[in-house]
């Protein structure tokens, strides 16, 4: 599996600069960081999240497991009620979300505001707090890596989606950092580069990420 620190030497490799000679290590995780959150946007990540229900408690923080607390990107698309106590467990019903209640009002359906799930205290009385138990299944982000020996959480398309959007972060620093352009112009093989070839390198990158974008876009299910 790919490692962060692999992951920037390809990117590094991607833009003709493997010694670091242009683009700092550090500019280097700033491009995966933009290219994971831009990402998530168009293909997060399924997820199945078991919720024990507590007393007296109607909100619960989800995906804190992966972010270290709620993640306002979540996207919840169905809440469910199982049995835990049995083995396998066993569907019983799904609560209704706020989106499909009589009226435009909290107190008819479950909502998602956050990060944080709030059912209904007309959802909350029917559980059977000790045996039943809370499914709910959505998508979320990508978690911002942050160490070089972290393996990548996401299959090797988006891996090259986060290469590609790199890329495209990489050369619009360039077309907006006249510093940082002149040392990149005067490396080996960027010598005849121009600000107006430099766009031709951008619009070329835009236009691969794009092609990527509509390849993984995930389309999500409704409620």
């Amino acid at each position: 599996m790919t490692t962060r620190g692999q992951l920037k030497t390809a990117i590094a490799r991607d833009l003709g600069d493997p010694s670091n000679l242009t683009f700092s290590d550090a500019h280097l995780g700033d491009f995966i960081d933009d290219a994971t959150a831009a990402v998530g946007r168009i293909a997060p990540l399924k997820f199945d999240e078991q919720i024990t229900p507590l007393l007296n408690t109607l909100d619960y923080d989800l995906q804190t497991a992966i972010f270290g607390g709620p993640e306002p990107t979540v996207q919840v698309q169905r809440v469910e009620v199982w049995d835990g106590s049995v083995s396998p467990r066993n569907f019983l019903y799904w609560l209704t979300p706020q989106a499909q209640g009589y009226v435009n009002a909290s107190g008819v359906g479950w909502e998602v505001r956050g990060g944080t799930l709030s059912i209904t205290n007309a959802q909350y009385i029917w559980l059977n707090l000790a045996t039943q138990v809370l499914r709910v299944w959505g998508y979320r982000p990508y978690p911002r890596l942050t160490d070089d020996a972290t393996t990548l959480g996401f299959p090797f398309e988006i891996e090259m989606a986060v290469r590609a959007y790199a890329k495209v972060a990489a050369y619009r620093l360039l077309d907006t950092d006249r510093s940082l352009f002149t040392q990149w112009q005067i490396r080996a093989n960027n010598t005849d580069m121009t600000p107006a070839s430099l766009m031709n390198l951008v619009s070329a990158a835009e236009a691969s990420w794009l092609r990527l974008a509509k390849q993984i876009t995930v389309i999500r299910t409704g409620q």
